[in-house]
């Protein structure tokens, strides 16, 4: 007999064994964990679709919406993985898989991270901080491929840091500014000699990216910046403003990582209306057209002179 519990114990090591990232593997052990308590002893072969439904129905009264859908889709996972490894019928397969969540991306505010870039801290911290920022906002990196960064992957010459930790385990090369070069100098300066390029100076442990985020979010409650200041708002902001700024959607996808340019565009990219008026007022091809009436007007204008 395959119990339930011991069924999610060898889907995590396939899941490890496949090369799952770190943090896909505890949401499965989170989600999943909280599922398989409820089924101490079970066969696996003796899990019913009426029974799952139960479970699903009682995800909504104790989550958020989009919580919730996050359980049904880890259930979908183990489930499918369970009728392939056991050969068994999959208990889930007439149960719908939750609609994937509109794209709303929401950049950071360019004025809320110069407040958090010129009140970063001050000595070894401060000078870290600033150098993590300067990345974030100048590559679009993820705060985890950040956090997996080390000494080896920074290539000042080039003004390059290989990105090799992000979804998929895909390896990139990303490109930054003689800016971001000159803020890394100062921390190339003041660092200790340990592998991460990013660590924690009271311990030299690597710093990991919830770390990051609590830096972010601690520097924002200093200055009064109000609302979330993630590092995924600053890749956001790093899209759209490279966009608006005159960069083009296929070297934008490249830099950050994504396989179709569509990705780019549904999750990364957001335009307030003002920035969308004025960016349709400089190339509506209307505007072409009555500019050049004008340039013939006053040439006729000219010609009768």
């Amino acid at each position: 007999m395959t119990t339930v519990q011991s069924a999610l114990a060898e889907f995590i090591l396939a899941q490890q064994a496949d090369g799952s990232r770190a943090t896909t593997i505890r949401w499965y052990t989170s989600l999943l964990g909280a599922y398989a308590e409820q089924l101490v002893g079970t066969d696996v072969k003796q899990v019913s679709a009426h029974e799952i439904r139960a479970y699903i129905t009682g995800l909504a009264d104790r989550y958020e919406e989009e919580t919730a859908k996050g359980h049904r889709r880890a259930l979908h996972k183990f489930w499918g993985w369970i009728h392939r490894e056991y050969d068994i019928p999959n208990p889930m397969r007439n149960i719908a898989y939750p609609k994937p969540p509109k794209p709303n991306p929401r950049p950071a505010r360019m004025e809320d991270v110069r407040l958090l870039f010129t009140n970063a801290g001050e000595k070894v911290f401060g000078i870290r901080n600033r150098a993590i920022m300067a990345l974030l906002l100048d590559t679009g990196a993820r705060r985890d491929e950040i956090s997996q960064m080390n000494i080896g992957d920074l290539h000042m010459q080039t003004n390059t840091i290989m990105v090799m930790r992000g979804k998929g385990n895909k390896i990139r090369a990303v490109k930054f500014t003689e800016f971001t070069n000159a803020i890394m100098k100062e921390w190339l300066e003041v660092r200790e000699p340990v592998d991460a390029l990013f660590y924690d100076p009271d311990t030299l442990d690597r710093l990991l990216g919830n770390g990051i985020g609590q830096m972010l979010r601690r520097i924002a409650r200093r200055v009064g910046v109000e609302g979330r200041i993630s590092a995924h708002r600053w890749r956001d902001l790093f899209a759209t403003q490279y966009i608006l700024n005159g960069g083009d959607l296929v070297t934008l996808s490249k830099l950050l990582g994504h396989n179709s340019i569509n990705t780019t565009v549904d999750h990364y990219i957001a335009f307030t209306d003002l920035q969308i008026s004025e960016a349709h007022n400089k190339f509506s091809p209307m505007g072409q057209l009555i500019n050049q009436i004008r340039k013939d007007k006053l040439k006729e204008l000219g010609n009768e002179k």
